[in-house]
This record gives C-alpha cells, sequence and structure tokens, in this order.
C-alpha cells in the first residue's frame, strides 16, 4: 500500500485507522513484554485494559468479514488491515496468557533453612514494629 501518493478521504481515514490499531497493538505488546520481564501484575492489567480499549476503537476482528472488491486501492487497504488484525490478534492471545501465567504462579518465598541462626536485632525490630512479635519469641540469640 502506497501511504505517501495523494489518495482520496476515504482512504486517507482508513491509512489513518490502520496506522492508530497498529500503534495500539504495539503499545499492548511492549506492555505485555515488560510484564513479563518484570513479572508484574499491574502492567499485565494494563496491558489487557489497553487491549480492550484499541478493540472497541477499531473493531479489528472485522477485517476478515469485508468482502472484497475490484478497487486496487480497496484492497491494498484491506490487505494492510488483515494484516495488522492478525497482528493484534496474536498480540491479544499472548497478553491474556502471559497474564493468566502471571497470576496462576504462585510468589516465590525462599523458605527459611532450619538451622538458620535469628538475628540479633530481631527483639528491636519486634519492639519497633517491623517485624512479627511472635517471631521475636524467647529464643536463645547466637553471637
Amino acid at each position: 500500500m502506497q501511504l505517501l501518493g495523494m489518495v482520496g478521504f476515504g482512504e486517507g481515514l482508513w491509512t489513518q485507522m490502520i496506522g492508530e490499531l497498529c500503534l495500539g497493538t504495539f503499545i499492548v505488546a511492549v506492555l505485555t513484554l515488560v510484564a513479563l520481564v518484570r513479572r508484574s501484575h499491574a502492567l499485565a492489567v494494563a496491558a489487557l485494559l489497553v487491549n480492550v480499549v484499541v478493540a472497541l476503537l477499531y473493531f479489528p476482528w472485522q477485517a476478515f468479514y469485508v468482502a472484497s472488491s475490484d478497487d486496487t486501492d480497496w484492497q491494498s487497504l484491506l490487505t494492510a488491515w488483515q494484516i495488522a488484525a492478525t497482528w493484534w490478534a496474536g498480540v491479544s492471545i499472548a497478553a491474556v496468557t502471559i497474564t493468566l501465567w502471571l497470576f496462576a504462579r504462585a510468589p516465590q518465598r525462599s523458605p527459611k533453612a532450619p538451622d538458620a541462626k535469628p538475628s540479633k536485632r530481631l527483639p528491636e525490630l519486634a519492639k519497633a514494629g517491623l517485624v512479627d512479635p511472635g517471631a521475636a519469641g524467647d529464643r536463645p540469640l547466637e553471637e
């Protein structure tokens, strides 16, 4: 599709819509990748919310129900719209999958070794309210 030539008003609007769909899809992809790298539930949910907004603004699934015509301008726009919609569908599936994976993962907690020495400052921290007072019981502190 030639984007730099003189096009009609309708083709220009379609080109703008396809560009905005691509931009929205890129934003969802970046948010999803950052959520995956950082293991962030908030970023994963933000990616899904942006994805829903993009879907409601541009209806990308309709790219596959449009009837073709003999107009060569429309054929090139339809091809570009179908490519953008295919990318949107792939990124949407990845975003949902990664979000479900992040929420399904149990938080990683390192188990405390049974022979671990209690901290010398544990009673002080318990008095300051920084740790559970039960953890600062009457255990002998080791030097």
